[in-house]
């Protein structure tokens, strides 16, 4: 469904896609250079970005499989991620060049909008690391990775918030090729993991989402 009236097109995408469909989605997005936000999940991938090491896979190709995650490698920057449903992917398609918005504001932009709407919605308050992007509790754990694809001018792949999710797809692979490091959902943190499939806890994602759209719009203006 698309949320709500927007300056730019945002779509809410309820069901998980595979993440071969995203791919193939965001081409045609890129070739028309056609601008919309998506909120969406995925069924269990690990996706490999252009720094991913060898090491950072714990299974062989052929124990992913029989653990149904895809494997998908990907032009985005970083090393290994994964991707299950329950976590929120953003995924801003956005014409940078027309619009001159400098990489630099709009990859600073993504995290800490990210950081406020889950301080604002879910009074969590996280710290990104210079060194290893994404946001973090005090303790290390991570919460939120982020990556951005940017060809042409043109802006794909986004941020991952770990919200419901299991997490044991990440469980498969060193994320973002850092051994040991662990991962942690929102609601974990919250107290509210035997909650996931209650309607307050969804309609609390929603509002996340809602917010973190308005304030993406705001930030850099996207009105046309």
């Amino acid at each position: 469904m698309i949320m709500n009236r927007q300056p730019i097109s945002i779509l809410y995408l309820e069901k998980p896609m595979r993440y071969g469909r995203y791919v193939r989605y965001t081409e045609l997005l890129r070739r028309s250079r056609r601008e919309n936000l998506v909120f969406c999940q995925h069924y269990p991938v690990v996706t490999m970005g252009v720094q991913t090491q060898a090491s950072s896979l714990l299974l062989s190709a052929e124990d992913f499989a029989r653990n149904a995650v895809d494997i998908v490698p990907v032009k985005r920057g970083g090393d290994a991620t994964a991707h299950e449903p329950g976590q929120i992917v953003i995924y801003p398609h956005i014409d940078l060049r027309s619009r001159k918005i400098p990489l630099s504001d709009f990859v600073k932009a993504m995290l800490d909008i990210t950081s406020e709407s889950l301080d604002s919605v879910f009074g969590l308050k996280l710290r990104p690391d210079a060194k290893a992007p994404g946001l973090y509790t005090d303790a290390g754990e991570k919460v939120v990775s982020s990556g951005l694809e940017i060809r042409s001018g043109f802006s794909s792949s986004g941020v991952a918030v770990n919200y419901s999710n299991e997490l044991q797809t990440f469980s498969f692979i060193h994320p973002c090729g850092y051994p040991g490091l662990r991962m942690q959902s929102v609601l974990q943190l919250t107290g509210q993991a035997e909650k996931k499939h209650d309607p307050e806890t969804d309609a609390k994602k929603k509002e996340f989402c809602r917010i973190w759209a308005e304030r993406f719009i705001q930030s850099f203006s996207l009105y046309s």
